[in-house]
């Protein structure tokens, strides 16, 4: 049985299990400081928000989400990330992630619910295909956190004292 819910308190430990695998699956290195400062903002509701999906007991999923404007006249509901356990692949479990995010998205009254992959994950972009939707065409920058001070320096402005 599938149960996907938003992330509540008590949710620390399978949060962490699901981002380790999700770490794992992508060939990165285990940041627990970054781990736990991800929990911190999930627990005081700032930032960013979280559904998990558990099979029966066990967790096997999550999406990442904020709420960003403007969208038209309104807020969108940001997708950042929807990873399912390769275990739980093809369970219709990735399908109830999106489907939790669209009615959070209805019932904050936002006008779109919006995402992206990477160009480099065909895995991500059939399975978005294969539920019939199509790339907006908007291309996607990124700063990385090496690069964040050089490019604030670079782009001026006023440094904080």
């Amino acid at each position: 049985m599938i149960c996907v819910r938003a992330f509540a308190p008590g949710d620390e430990d399978a949060f962490r299990y699901l981002f380790r695998a999700y770490l794992t699956h992508y060939g990165m290195d285990e940041d627990p400081g970054g781990m736990d400062r991800m929990i911190e903002h999930l627990t005081a509701g700032r930032h960013m928000s979280c559904h998990l999906a558990w099979v029966g007991d066990t967790p096997a999923g999550f999406t990442t989400w904020n709420l960003a404007f403007p969208a038209r006249s309104g807020l969108s509901l940001v997708m950042k990330e929807l990873f399912v356990t390769p275990d739980a692949r093809g369970t219709g479990l990735g399908r109830a992630l999106l489907a939790a995010l669209a009615r959070e998205a209805s019932d904050l009254g936002c006008v779109r619910l919006d995402w992206g992959t990477d160009g480099d994950n065909p895995v991500a972009q059939a399975f978005y295909a294969s539920l019939g939707l199509k790339p907006t065409g908007k291309i996607s920058y990124r700063v990385d956190d090496s690069e964040l001070v050089d490019f604030a320096n670079r782009m001026g402005g006023n440094k904080p004292d």
